[in-house]
Parts: C-alpha cells; structure tokens; sequence
C-alpha cells in the first residue's frame, strides 16, 4: 500500500494496539510510514445493523422528535457492537411552523436541543440513554412530500429567517446545555442534503456557530461506490475511501462536511435489512464529532457522481 492510499479500519484493532486517529498507524503487515495518517471511518445510522465483513466504527441512532425522546429507529444492537463511546444521536428537528404559541423560533429550537439533552441523561425512561455516551446531537433536517415537519418551504426570505432562527436555536442549545449547572460538553451538529439546505435557509446563509455537517445526498449511492453489502463488491471501502475528500469538500452554511451518509436503504439488492443506512468519516468519532468551518458559505462542487 503506498503512501497515498487511505485505508478503512476496524476501530476495535485500534484499540487493541492503543493507536487512536491521527498519529501514524501500526497495523499487521504495513510498515508506519507507508501508511497516510488520514483514516476513513465506517459506521452506520438509524436501524441498520451491520452485515457481510464491513467494519463498525461508529453509530448514529434516533433519538428523538420536536420535544420528545423516542427509539424507533435507535438500534441497540449496532449501538453496542460500535461501542457507546461512538455512539451518537440525531434528533428529528422540527421548523418554525410548529413553535408553539408564545415561543420564539430560536427558543424552539432550544427547546428541542434541551429534550434531547434531557434524554441522554435518561430523563422520562428514556431506553436508548445506556447504549449512547456519544456527545454530538445531529438535527435531523429534511421534509418529502407533504410531511414538512415544520419547516417553511416556499424559500421567501422571511421563511428562511425563521427557519435559520430555529437552527441557531438548536445549535446554541445544545452547546450550552447545562445539567445543574454543569456542562457537559455537547457538540452540536445537523443532518440534511444540499437541496433542502438551499431551500430552507439559503446558499448564501452562514450559521453563527460550528455545527458538525452530516451530508447526505451528495455522491451518495453513486454508481462508482459499490454496495456495501453486496456479494458482488469487494472495493467498497476502497471506493468510499476515495470519494471522501471531494465530499469533505463541500460546504453548507460554512461548515463543512465531516460525516457523509454514502449509502441509502440497500435491503432492496443486498440483504441488509430494512434501512440500510452507511456512513464514513475521517473523524473517529470517539466521544464526539468536531465541526469544520469554512470562511466559505456554500459550495456542492464535489457532489457530482
């Protein structure tokens, strides 16, 4: 392997030989220097559990809607086989048009950020609180369809303010959350595509703070990237590890894209189960995710298969 490639690992090899990401790697039968410092993780999200030879490294599971904490799609097993150290939640974030009466959109979104604070505490019963000590929250960010989960899609400026306000809402909630009187250290990040951002809070748009960027709908379930559950393919993990630094590459309200969802529901070809759901990061993801800024806004010039 020479010194350009970048490799796929299990994190549980790691561990064993005390390496942790970026320091040089001592793996079996690589020599250190042939190896790039840069390593691609792999895991997977929502109810997906994992299948065929592919490495867990970290997971990602619901953990809740608006105000309140739920584990529909919170898969305990993927959540222990990753480790609860790199296991992280995302909440179904809930726009303007359902802040309650008397509530400002960004209280809104504080308040959501608190529910699921709130949860990973294992406040109200809360079952998936024991299988996540992951700190990042992602903001589940997207509407299909006629479900819009509050968010206000005729892309006016007034609509994109409120949805902005909401989002900054989130962000600075979870960052700030406090347990009596004490932080924890929460790291806030969102999940959403390039067209919904663009829609809801507009390409020119820049979030007052770092949100850690999951990026879905870009370059993923490319024709180029082979089924990560497929008994045809052998080269996902090579092809997903190449594709990584054009999609870090993109860039939506000035943070740029540190975990990318490179695969979709892949039950249908690959016998994955319902919601087949695989994502990569060249972070380990070890106790938190951290946000990439860019001085830059927006860009997709990476997203194209």
């Amino acid at each position: 392997m020479g010194r350009s490639s970048r490799i796929m690992v299990n994190r549980r090899s790691l561990l064993k030989t005390g390496v942790m990401s970026g320091v040089a790697l001592a793996l079996s039968g690589l020599n250190i220097k042939d190896v790039q410092a840069v390593t691609t993780y792999c895991g997977l999200d929502s109810w997906s559990t994992i299948c065929c030879s592919m490495p867990l490294n970290f997971y990602i599971g619901r953990g809740g809607e608006a105000g309140s904490w739920d584990s529909s799609y919170f898969n305990t097993t993927s959540a222990s086989g990753a480790g609860t150290s790199y296991s992280h939640i995302y909440w179904w974030l809930h726009g303007p048009n359902d802040t309650p009466s008397g509530v400002t959109d960004y209280n809104w979104g504080k308040q959501q950020a608190t529910a699921a604070g709130n949860a990973w505490y294992g406040d109200g019963g809360c079952t998936w609180a024991p299988y996540a000590y992951g700190k990042t929250f992602f903001a589940d960010i997207e509407y299909s369809g006629s479900t819009y989960y509050g968010w206000r899609t005729d892309g006016s400026s007034a609509s994109k303010t409120r949805n902005q306000k909401v989002l900054e809402g989130w962000l600075d909630g979870i960052a700030g959350y406090l347990r009596s009187g004490y932080n924890p250290g929460f790291i806030p990040g969102f999940y959403t595509r390039p067209n919904i951002w663009s829609v809801l809070f507009g390409t020119s748009y820049k979030t007052p703070r770092g949100g850690v960027l999951w990026i879905s709908g870009c370059k993923t379930n490319c024709s180029n990237i082979c089924s990560p559950c497929s008994n045809n393919c052998s080269t996902t993990l090579t092809d997903v590890a190449n594709a990584f630094p054009s999609v870090a590459g993109t860039i939506l309200g000035g943070n740029k894209s540190v975990v990318w969802q490179y695969w979709i529901d892949c039950s249908g070809n690959c016998g994955c189960g319902t919601n087949g759901d695989w994502d990569a990061t060249q972070q380990s993801g070890y106790q938190n995710f951290s946000p990439v800024t860019s001085s830059t806004a927006y860009s997709i010039t990476g997203c194209s298969c």
